[in-house]
């Protein structure tokens, strides 16, 4: 069965005007909103944003090799007769057309289709997930963390019929928008990561994202595989959510679940886990968070035919994902790159984890504001200073506005005025530098804020210039 649409399907299932066709009969594979990563036989689809306009980039597509066009504001008259063999629909809303078209091929997956949410932990579980079952399955994943409405419906609309099995990872924000992306989805089966108190902005407390994640389970048809953690506070309403008979699989550290471990060393580079205390099990997946990751995407590989020792082979090759604790040198100074995201639950972890290693060395966290807390943001602030303030760690250097309350926190709990740095964005490298002196001492620096914040930014400056003096 093949997942091409025609021109037809999409114009119907979109909506849309077909304005101009050299050849109804031939069909479309694959589809692009940015010609900076655009193929050539690609569908473009121009989207408008706050800061561009995908309408100014058709002419870009075309000359890539464009096979169509599917807008939803005028377009000069020209652009028709001089592009003969490519098609062009007309709609109301592109947004809106990308999920409709992305609702219907879903329709023609015939292979299992799994999805992860929960409040964190999403993105490195179900790349786990699909290294796992690769060794058995051809496996479709969802491109990085590519799980809004926008992400999500790109990436079926660019999956082809070639795979067994796929991983498709949902992320959410506010009320309701877990409702769109599974009428989209529609998956076989599920996972919960966990739950915790990340994008409260609009959600407003833990319970309200609890209910949000376990739409997920609502959804899935009787008998479905749903997976989750019985260590999670959550984990004694889940039963109470749903009447539906679901296969469910437990994870996580304590040895209540079906699938768990033990954390038995825990290193710089390296973290070993005890399963069911009698396989062991390394990695250079750091924490205890990335604990949970692995035995969750176990979980979900053992159900589904792979064996322990296959997924240990593989976790022994696994990489850490760009800026989720990603750990590497230069000289002399070690840096755990965490600077993806930000919230208070993976700020307590890495900020734990860096506590307990780097002994001998100098220890220094450089972080930024944590964003989507709303009206909880100064307390969510200033109670991880506060736990911050207890750790082994030599010194704070922290920017953005909310991370005064963080300031506040480890100055009123006993952190000394020198170990605390409250900076500007564009000085903190300046302050690194003195920190570690001329002769650049051995230390352990952990950098992380929200996206927005762009700490990878203040990273890329400081590796830069670092690489530079060691070059001398």
């Amino acid at each position: 069965m093949s997942f091409e649409l025609s021109i037809l399907e999409i114009s119907k299932n979109t909506e849309g005007e077909l304005l101009r066709t050299a050849d109804e009969d031939s069909s479309v594979e694959s589809f692009s909103i940015d010609t900076r990563t655009f193929k050539k036989g690609d569908c473009f689809i121009a989207l408008k944003g706050t800061n561009f306009n995908g309408h100014d980039f058709i002419s870009n597509a075309l000359r890539k090799g464009a096979v169509g066009i599917i807008y939803d504001e005028d377009i000069p008259s020209d652009v028709f007769s001089i592009n003969k063999n490519v098609f062009f629909i007309k709609v109301s809303d592109a947004y809106k057309a990308i999920a409709q078209l992305a609702r219907y091929k879903r329709k023609k997956m015939n292979f299992p289709v799994l999805a992860i949410t929960g409040s964190s932990g999403k993105t490195t579980v179900k790349e786990l997930v699909a290294e796992f079952l690769s060794s058995r399955y051809s496996i479709y994943k969802s491109y990085l963390n590519q799980n809004n409405v926008l992400g999500l419906s790109l990436n079926i609309l660019n999956c082809s019929c070639e795979y067994e099995f796929a991983v498709f990872e949902l992320g959410i924000s506010k009320f309701a928008e877990m409702d769109v992306l599974l009428d989209i989805l529609k998956p076989d089966h599920g996972l919960i990561t966990n739950i915790g108190f990340t994008h409260i902005e609009y959600l407003k407390q833990e319970s309200s994202v609890f209910q949000e994640k376990i739409k997920l389970f609502k959804s899935l048809d009787s008998n479905a595989m749903a997976f989750y953690s019985l260590d999670n506070i959550y984990a004694g309403n889940v039963k109470k959510e749903y009447s539906k008979s679901l296969s469910l699989k437990t994870f996580g550290l304590l040895n209540k679940n079906d699938y768990w471990a033990n954390i038995k060393k825990v290193g710089c580079f390296f973290t070993e886990l005890d399963f069911w205390g009698k396989f062991e099990i390394s990695t250079s997946l750091l924490g205890k968070h990335n604990a949970y990751n692995i035995i969750a995407a176990i979980s979900v590989a053992i159900e589904f035919g792979i064996d322990l020792e296959n997924c240990k082979n593989v976790l022994s090759e696994f990489k850490p994902i760009k800026g989720r604790m990603d750990y590497y040198s230069f000289g002399d100074v070690d840096i755990i790159d965490d600077s993806y995201n930000s919230n208070p639950v993976a700020l307590r972890l890495a900020l734990e984890f860096l506590s307990s290693c780097g002994a001998n060395k100098l220890k220094i966290a450089v972080l930024g504001d944590m964003l989507e807390l709303g009206i909880f943001a100064q307390k969510a602030h200033f109670d991880a200073g506060v736990f911050a303030s207890g750790l082994d760690i030599d010194c704070f250097i922290c920017y953005g506005d909310k991370m005064g309350f963080f300031i506040e926190a480890l100055l009123a709990n006993g952190v000394l005025k020198n170990k605390v740095h409250y900076l500007t964005a564009d000085i903190v490298t300046d302050v690194l530098y003195k920190l570690l002196g001329p002769d650049i001492k051995k230390a352990l620096l952990l950098f992380k804020a929200s996206r927005s914040m762009r700490i990878d930014l203040v990273l890329e400056q400081f590796k830069e210039n670092i690489s530079k003096k060691n070059a001398v």
